[in-house]
Order: structure tokens, then sequence, then C-alpha cells
């Protein structure tokens, strides 16, 4: 079960990315505390988190704002995630592909048998 500073965090870091928290914003853990009823604690965990992962910025005595992405950031962010996600789907590939290749030759040696002998229930 998520504990309060995942449910703040995720319901955060979604308002962020759909928009609903509009780049510049600016955000108070008293109110954020009110709206997921839950304490403080909590709110500023995943204050922090997002923080650390550049979707909030925290100016010392001024409070905490939704992060400004400038437009040419988007898309060299876009084409690195694209990459990584590349390069994960080829791994992931390799190495479960290379593990059932044996298996489905075999099971499709077998298929094209029973149809060269007419088994039409056992293809």
């Amino acid at each position: 079960m998520p504990t309060n500073r995942q449910k703040v965090y995720v319901s955060l870091k979604k308002d962020i990315m759909n928009g609903t928290l509009q780049s510049g914003e600016m955000i108070a853990d008293r109110p954020l505390a009110e709206k997921y009823k839950v304490s403080r604690t909590p709110v500023r965990e995943a204050i922090q988190q997002l923080r650390a992962e550049g979707f909030l910025e925290v100016e010392p005595n001024i409070g905490t704002r939704v992060a400004t992405v400038e437009e040419n950031r988007v898309a060299v962010t876009y084409e690195l995630l694209g990459r990584i996600e590349q390069a994960g789907v080829e791994q992931l590939s390799n190495a479960v592909l290379g593990s059932l290749i044996e298996p489905l030759t075999q099971l499709n040696a077998e298929y094209q048998q029973a149809i060269d002998n007419s088994q039409w229930r056992e293809a």
C-alpha cells in the first residue's frame, strides 16, 4: 500500500505532467496537506523528491514553484528518453528472444510437420 508521501508525490507529478500545475506556478505545503488530507511532512518529502527530479524549484524565503521548462529542453529530453527506451527494448528482446529461439523453432517445425501430414487438429 502506498505511503502518504508516495500518494502526494504521484498526484503532484501527475498534475505537473498534465499541466494542471503550470510552469512557474507557486505551491505551498499547507494547502497541499489539506487537499490530500495528510500532514505537511509527507507533502514536504514529496516536494523534495520532485525538486531533486527537476519538477519543482525551491527558492529560500520565497517558496516553491513548478519548474520552468525551456522549449528546447523538451525536444532533447524526449529524444533522450526515446533512446533509453529503445536500448532497454533491445536488451530485453535479445535476452528473451535468445532463450526462446530454439523452442520456437522446434514448435514451428512441429506445426509445419502437422500441416504437411494433414493433421489439422494437431496443427
